[in-house]
C-alpha cells in the first residue's frame, strides 16, 4: 500500500518597510543658496532669485528660518516672494505647512504645500519648485543670530613685534609688521567677534574668534601675508561679525575699507622739458623691517632696501647725475636696539629720486610720453614682503619747447 504525501506551500508575502532617512542628516538635505539675498530687507537686484529651478527635496537653512510674515513685493531678492504660513515645530518634530505667494493685493494668492523639521540648531524644509520665475522662498535670520554688526571698521599699521632666538653668544631678532583691525563693538559685552583677514580680496586668515575684552588682539602679521605669497603693494581688509557663543556662527558681517600696505607713489605723473629734470616722490605706508643680529651684545649692520629704476619705455635716462644709468633710493631698516623708531613717524619720511631728460633727438619727432617703473631689490630674507616688488607705473610727459 502506497502512501501519498501531499505538501502544501502557502505563499505569505513579506512586506519590508524601508525606514525613511532623517532629513536632518547631511546625506539627505541640500544647503539652500543665496540666504543673505532671501532676507525680507534685501531688495531684488539685477539677478533675481528664481526657485522654479529648485529640485524637490529637503533643504537646510543654517541660522535662517523661513519668514513667517508676508514680505513686500520685490524683496527677498525676488519679485514675488513666498513666505511661511504655519508654525515651526519643536525639536525633532516635523510639521506640515504652507508657503504663500505674496500678491499685489492679497498676502496669499497661491499656495505650495511644504514640510519643516526642527533639527535642534537649525531647520530643514521640504521645498518644491515655484510656479514661475522671479519668484522664490523668503528666509530671515533665526533667533540664534546677532542682528547687529560692528561699525567704524578700519585696518591700520599697528606696530613691529619681535621674536628673539639665542644661538650661543648670538641672538637673532626677527621682526614682523603688525596690522590691526579696529571697530566699534556692539553694546552687549557678552558677545564674541569672528574676524577674517583678506589680502587683495583673498582670505588669508579665517574666522578668528575674540571676546569683547580681547579685541586688541585683532592683529595680522606680515609673516602671515608672506605665507600666502603676498607682498607689499597689496590691500588689506578685515571682515567682522558678532555671535552669541564662541563656537557659534556670525550670521551678519561688516567689512573695512581696504588699507594699502606698501610703497605709495606720490607723483604718478611728472613733466619735463628737453634737458630738464623732475622729482619722483615715494612714501612707505608700513615700515621696512629686517632681522637684526646681535653678537656679544654688539649689533651688526642692517641690509638696506634699494628702490631702483627698473625699466624705462621711451627716450629718457634717469638719475642724480645726467650721465648715470640708474637711480636708487636706499631705505634703512632699524636694528633691534633702535626699534623705538618704529613707534614714531621717522620711517614715514618722503623719499625723492631725481629724473633727468637727456633726449637729444629732434624734439618734434620724439615720443612725448615715457613710462617709468620702479622696483625693489632683494632683502636677504625668506619672508620679507618688500622683496622684488614692482611699484605702480609713473607717466612722464615731455614738454615741447617753443
Amino acid at each position: 500500500m502506497e502512501i501519498l504525501y501531499l505538501f502544501f506551500f502557502v505563499y505569505v508575502p513579506l512586506l519590508i518597510q524601508c525606514k525613511e532617512e532623517d532629513p536632518c542628516s547631511y546625506t539627505v538635505y541640500r544647503n539652500l543658496t543665496d540666504l543673505p539675498k532671501r532676507n525680507p530687507s534685501f531688495f531684488m537686484d539685477y539677478l533675481p532669485i528664481c526657485d522654479i529651478k529648485i529640485t524637490k527635496g529637503w533643504y537646510r537653512a543654517e541660522y535662517y528660518k523661513m519668514s513667517t510674515s508676508p514680505p513686500s513685493l520685490g524683496y527677498c531678492g525676488t519679485l514675488y516672494p513666498f513666505w511661511f504660513s504655519g508654525s515651526h515645530p519643536p525639536t525633532a518634530s516635523v510639521n506640515d505647512a504652507t508657503a504663500c505667494l505674496k500678491g499685489f493685493i492679497e498676502n496669499c494668492t497661491q499656495k505650495i504645500d511644504i514640510k519643516v523639521k526642527n533639527c535642534t540648531t537649525y531647520m530643514v524644509y521640504h521645498l518644491k519648485p515655484v510656479f514661475y520665475c522671479n519668484s522664490g522662498y523668503c528666509f530671515e535670520l533665526s533667533d540664534n543670530c546677532v542682528k547687529g554688526v560692528p561699525s567704524n571698521l578700519s585696518v591700520s599699521y599697528h606696530n613691529v613685534s619681535w621674536v628673539s632666538k639665542v644661538f650661543g653668544t648670538s641672538t637673532l631678532h626677527s621682526p614682523s609688521v603688525m596690522f590691526k583691525c579696529s571697530f566699534t563693538p556692539l553694546p552687549d559685552t557678552s558677545l564674541f567677534y569672528e574676524i577674517s583677514w583678506y589680502v587683495d580680496d583673498i582670505e588669508v586668515v579665517r574666522s578668528e574668534t575674540l571676546s569683547y575684552n580681547s579685541l586688541e588682539n585683532a592683529l595680522l602679521s606680515s609673516k602671515q601675508i608672506a605665507q600666502k605669497q603676498k607682498k607689499a603693494g597689496s590691500t588689506i581688509s578685515c571682515l567682522v561679525g558678532a555671535k552669541y557663543k564662541e563656537d557659534g556662527f556670525a550670521c551678519k558681517t561688516a567689512s573695512s575699507k581696504p588699507f594699502f600696505a606698501g610703497i605709495k607713489v606720490l607723483t604718478p605723473t611728472i613733466t619735463m622739458t628737453r634737458g630738464g629734470s623732475a622729482s619722483i616722490q615715494l612714501q612707505f605706508t608700513i615700515p621696512y623691517v629686517m632681522e637684526s643680529l646681535e653678537v656679544n651684545h654688539v649689533f651688526g649692520n642692517q641690509f638696506c632696501l634699494f628702490v631702483s629704476l627698473a625699466t624705462v619705455e621711451g627716450n629718457l635716462t634717469a638719475c642724480r647725475a645726467k650721465d648715470a644709468k640708474h637711480c636708487d633710493i636706499e631705505i634703512k631698516a632699524y636694528r633691534y636696539n633702535e626699534r623705538e623708531y618704529y613707534a614714531t613717524d621717522k620711517w614715514k619720511e618722503i623719499h625723492t629720486m631725481n629724473i633727468y631728460n637727456t633726449d637729444n633727438s629732434d624734439f618734434k619727432d620724439a615720443t612725448r610720453d615715457v613710462t617709468l617703473r620702479l622696483q625693489t631689490g632683494g632683502t636677504h630674507s625668506i619672508d620679507n614682503i618688500f622683496e622684488n616688488v614692482t611699484l605702480p607705473d609713473i607717466q612722464a610727459s615731455k614738454k615741447l619747447e617753443l
